[in-house]
């Protein structure tokens, strides 16, 4: 992000993206009949991106980010 705040997309439809922003869930529990739901989520601006990135690769010379 544009201030240096680094979000993981770990799983493939986590992110529901729109014309100008996008939404990341952050934190899940399970509803009673065990599917996933979000419970805590961020809305970020697509104009903050400023770059993606596997999990595993290094990031501006640094180590590898987890």
């Amino acid at each position: 992000m544009s201030d240096g705040t680094l979000l993981e997309v770990q799983e493939p439809g986590m992110v529901i993206v729109g014309r100008a922003s996008a939404v990341l869930p952050s934190r899940f529990s399970k509803d009673e009949d065990g599917r996933r739901i979000a419970e805590h989520w961020r809305t970020i601006s697509l104009m903050h991106i400023v770059q993606f990135s596997e999990l595993d690769e290094r990031v501006n010379g640094n180590s590898k980010r987890r």
